[in-house]
């Protein structure tokens, strides 16, 4: 037999037998016994904080009936993004029978309101049991506020912390007044006008505020108003007993909680009171 015939019948020999070994290949997979290729390894990578692999496998053990031939990952990916934690699944099969899924949890940063969570771009997510995560500060205000608000609290709470202390709320008022809670329990106004300089100022003087000394003698911090052009409105919660040694301090200033019209301006007849109790902090002219 010539050369040139003998390939052509060792071609036809070939491709009869890949034929006749692919029918039961196409059948199993066409809808035959779909079991023949389960999926018998499941590889989940991701950096849990809020969920766990059991929650991971729930979403996922029901799809894997199908087998790993006939798995429908979109299908697969859909039904976990369902839960509100997983922002992003990445699912890929491993051959013959493994497979690989990276899972990309959601980072809560802040609560919103009574139900929301903010991540770290400021978008919004909810999940059952928000209002029990009190290790989150809880932030507030009109939507239109919600990245001005985020922004302040993601560049003003490490410095905080600093301190030993750190925010726990903060809020945009209807009219656009911030108000800030410290984890000490003390309310800092700060306005609507120079935020962050305002804060700064704050940061500046409260190491004396939270000092030592004054947690010693149960004098702890109650309220800070900064709208003030040059200081600050500073109360405190005084003990029940002040040692002899201890002076009473002057008047407290009481101050409206939201002033009308202009930013409210210190007192100014000498500024005797308000800078006694001040410590000299906050004065009324330059």
């Amino acid at each position: 037999m010539k050369p040139a015939m003998r390939k052509i019948w060792l071609l036809l020999l070939t491709s009869t037998f890949l034929l006749v070994l692919s029918v039961p290949l196409i059948s199993i997979w066409l809808g035959g016994d779909k079991t023949r290729f389960p999926v018998r390894e499941l590889k989940i990578t991701s950096h849990f904080r809020n969920l766990t692999e059991s929650q991971i496998a729930a979403l996922i053990l029901p799809e894997l009936k199908a087998g790993i031939v006939m798995l429908d990952l979109n299908a697969l990916r859909a039904g976990m993004l369902e839960n509100a934690w997983i922002e992003k699944v990445e699912i890929r099969r491993h051959w013959p029978e493994t497979l690989a899924l990276v899972v990309h949890e959601r980072t809560a940063v802040a609560r919103w309101g009574d139900t929301g969570l903010l991540n770290e771009r400021g978008e919004v997510f909810e999940v059952a049991g928000t209002a029990q995560m009190s290790g989150l500060a809880k932030l507030s205000g009109p939507q239109v506020k919600r990245l001005e608000i985020l922004a302040f609290y993601q560049s003003a709470d490490p410095a905080l912390r600093e301190l030993g202390i750190h925010i726990t709320g903060a809020q945009f008022s209807l009219r656009g007044g911030l108000s800030v809670t410290l984890s000490s329990g003390a309310d800092v106004t700060v306005g609507r006008e120079d935020i962050n300089a305002r804060w700064q100022r704050l940061v500046e003087v409260l190491p004396t505020l939270i000092s030592a000394e004054n947690l010693r003698t149960g004098k702890q911090l109650k309220s800070v108003d900064l709208r003030y052009t040059n200081g600050m409105a500073i109360t405190f919660n005084q003990p029940e007993t002040i040692p002899a040694e201890i002076p009473r301090t002057a008047p407290i200033l009481e101050l409206p909680a939201e002033p009308s019209g202009v930013e409210p301006a210190l007192p100014t007849p000498d500024g005797g009171a308000l800078a006694a109790h001040l410590g000299g902090l906050a004065h009324a002219q330059e």
